[in-house]
């Protein structure tokens, strides 16, 4: 197997075909690893750092050698200086997708779906991070509990698992009126009640937009809601930065055609009054962001949105949502099931792996 890391632009714009095949084959796949995701993320927010993705490829005499896609492992990591207490900044491998004002889930090792290479490539990767002097700590954030990756890495190098994190989601099943019947009694009620105040309202229409246009002005009108809630608020808005912002603009153009995005509007007339973002992958709808008028919060926008956002998913095959991060009340009326996620650490010396135990133990203390 050979093993390598890949630093330039050049060299992961050239993985793209190997990553594709690749993380179509994975079990460990998620929008939030694939190479749209990654490449989206690193033309907004690479002055973060040094690229560091890191390959593993069988080799051509290997039994197991496929000549047009020899990739069996890809870490899609980048190099930084990153916060380790109010005193320390540590040189740090970390995910890309994370970091800026961008905190996705399901970051992960891509990993062939054959077991024995998987385990295979887990080794030389290790091996590989072991070997690199001028790097201090390994972070992996958000990273599935369930994963091959985390059950394979842990065995070897034991890292220290820093945090753990659930998030909400749900089964759909094939029609509307079976999901509604999972919900609780007074769920039902409140929904249909929320329809009726909603259908009341005449001018209030609610929209699935896909095409990029619609999808371009779903985002400016859920931008200018995001900032103009939160800074009535006196707080930060969600889309307060240019890297943010353009982030997600660039996101929709490299999806365009692969139905990866969509975004549910409630309009008032000509003007959109409440957005719901939504990624789409392997037959899922993952809830990303939502904002509205406040000015409608009697007609329950953020409620409605999703509503028939989840209608519109069980119409069109979709089999499960996932609410993503944020333990937030209204998540609990449409979600039961849980799906964790963990931060791994691993230090390159005993004295910092002491040092994060003593300050992963006074957290503990005050929370």
């Amino acid at each position: 197997m050979i093993c390598k890391a890949l630093q330039t632009l050049e060299e992961f714009q050239a993985l793209e075909q190997g990553w594709r095949w690749l993380h179509d084959k994975s079990p460990e796949a998620s929008f939030f690893n694939g190479f749209d995701f990654a490449w989206v993320w690193w033309q907004s927010y690479g002055s973060l750092g040094q690229l560091s993705i890191t390959v593993v490829e069988t080799e051509a005499g290997d039994p197991e050698h496929d000549p047009d896609n020899p990739v069996i492992a890809i870490a899609p990591l980048y190099r930084t200086r990153c916060h380790f207490t109010r005193f320390f900044r540590l040189n740090t491998l970390r995910f890309l997708g994370r970091g800026g004002d961008v905190t996705p889930d399901d970051l992960n090792v891509l990993l062939s779906p054959t077991d024995a290479l998987a385990e295979d490539a887990v080794k030389a990767l290790s091996s590989h991070w072991l070997a690199d002097g001028g790097l201090t700590r390994l972070l992996f954030e958000d990273l599935p509990e369930q994963s091959r990756f985390y059950r394979l890495y842990r065995a070897i190098r034991n890292p220290l698992v820093e945090h753990r994190e659930s998030r909400l989601v749900a089964e759909l099943p094939d029609t509307w009126d079976a999901f509604n019947s999972t919900l609780s009694r007074n769920t039902r009620k409140r929904v249909k009640n929320r329809a009726n105040r909603l259908a009341n309202a005449e001018a209030l229409q609610l929209k699935v937009c896909t095409e990029p246009e619609q999808m371009h002005q779903a985002l400016d009108a859920l931008v200018h809601l995001h900032r103009d809630r939160q800074s009535s608020k006196g707080e930060f808005p969600a889309f307060g930065t240019t890297a943010y912002l353009q982030f997600h603009k660039t996101l929709i153009e490299q999806t365009q055609g692969k139905q990866a995005i969509k975004f549910v509007t409630l309009t008032d007339g000509n003007n959109i009054v409440g957005v719901e973002y939504l990624f789409c992958h392997q037959g899922a709808l993952l809830f990303y962001q939502t904002g509205f008028d406040p000015e409608y919060e009697p007609v329950s926008p953020g409620h409605n949105m999703m509503v028939h956002a989840i209608r519109y998913g069980i119409e069109n095959g979709f089999r499960r949502i996932d609410l993503l991060k944020g333990n937030y009340p209204y998540k609990h009326s449409y979600a039961k099931d849980r799906r964790d996620s963990v931060t791994l650490s691993c230090y390159a010396t005993l004295g910092w792996r002491f040092i994060a135990v003593l300050v992963q133990r006074a957290k503990n203390l005050r929370s």
